[in-house]
């Protein structure tokens, strides 16, 4: 089985640019479906339909995005049938999850392929109850139903014929619908060509950054509430849209964050290196890029097991957090005020990213699952 064909989609472009054109997939990768609003290149092998992601950003300026869920599913199958016009067979379709493939994997199936459904996050229903336990801790709201969105995403599970996930939390939350050895893991990789670490000083106040969505599942609220017991030490700096749900919570806070709606891709190299610790103190997460980013940019790093960090984090290359709560992360704050304790961190992490989280050794090691797959 030297010669295989395998496409690849995603509504939206995620991770993928980063390791499509690796050599060690170069000859295996027939047709790639994204929505991105800048130029993805590759133009005989890259279908990208624009179209929904110009949508969903528009939509997203509507005052709390509201209608937001009702319309993704719409903005969705935009994109799902442009996709189909340009549709060519393959072997083995690799599909992220979102609730967007359904009728590409029916048409993938069709054609006898197999099918690798990549989850992102855990399992819909999982992450629906984690954020329904913050709600009721918060005491802030109705608690959440699935959305249309999230019931495709059950939908595409059911259909599929194997899971890739980047952390071994993911692949088990969908363990009632993949054997495990149907279950792969990859762990996302950061672009160290792009993202590098820079010159830092040695102030007594510590440059804290978050990157993410600002709600209940990222875990900011407890980040802040940590902040303000550290005594004026900490410059925080959130980065991401603020859910409507949180901002009220966010805006009373005595703290005096700094808050960026969105940085361009193309700046946040540059930017991201300007901090001194990256904290992410997810209550559920798949792996957030975020972290590896900031690993590869010289910050040090503070993540909640949650997050799925720990299959990144190890042997001392940053804090994992137990328990996400304000107090785990004062201590983990203050933890990294001590510059020589920081710099052993940032030092590890480097090495880390630079050896063996890298985008080339996941190239290879998705090639590996391809074959496997089709076995």
């Amino acid at each position: 089985m030297s010669n295989i064909r395998v496409n690849i989609a995603v509504c939206g472009k995620f991770h993928i640019l980063n390791y499509i054109d690796e050599e060690a997939l170069a000859d295996i990768i027939s047709k790639v479906y994204v929505s991105a609003i800048q130029d993805v290149g590759r133009p005989s092998r890259v279908i990208n339909n624009k179209l929904k992601e110009i949508l969903v950003q528009l939509h997203g300026r509507v005052p709390r995005k509201f209608l937001y869920e009702a319309c993704l599913p719409c903005y969705h199958d935009i994109w799902a049938k442009a996709s189909l016009r340009n549709w060519v067979d393959c072997e083995l379709f690799h599909v992220l999850s979102h609730g967007a493939s359904i009728d590409l994997i029916k048409r993938a199936k069709a054609g006898g392929a197999k099918i690798l459904l990549e989850a992102v996050n855990t399992h819909p229903v999982n992450r629906m109850n984690i954020i329904n336990n913050e709600i009721d801790r918060l005491g802030i709201g109705a608690r959440r139903e699935l959305q249309v969105r999230e019931y495709r995403i059950c939908k595409e599970a059911e259909m599929a014929d194997f899971l890739l996930a980047p952390t071994r939390v993911v692949a088990d939350s969908y363990s009632e619908v993949f054997d495990e050895h149907k279950r792969f893991i990859i762990p996302y990789c950061a672009n160290v060509s792009k993202f590098k670490p820079s010159q830092k000083s040695q102030s007594d106040r510590l440059k804290v950054l978050c990157v993410g969505q600002v709600g209940l599942r990222k875990g900011q609220l407890h980040l802040v509430r940590a902040v303000e017991q550290l005594n004026d030490r900490v410059d925080l700096t959130l980065v991401g849209m603020i859910d409507h749900e949180v901002s009220d919570l966010l805006h009373h806070s005595s703290v005096a964050f700094t808050h960026i709606p969105r940085i361009e891709s193309s700046r946040m190299p540059e930017f991201m290196a300007g901090f001194d610790v990256y904290v992410l103190p997810s209550l559920e997460e798949g792996l957030s890029l975020s972290v590896l980013e900031a690993m590869a940019s010289g910050l040090a790093v503070i993540a909640s097991r949650a997050s799925g960090a720990e299959e990144v984090i190890e042997s001392g290359s940053g804090i994992l957090l137990e328990n996400v709560d304000s107090a785990s992360i004062k201590n983990a704050i203050e933890s990294v005020l001590d510059y020589q304790y920081r710099s052993k961190l940032i030092d590890r992490s480097l090495e880390a990213v630079r050896k063996t989280h890298n985008w080339k050794s996941y190239a290879s090691s998705l090639r590996d699952v391809y074959f496997a797959c089709l076995r």
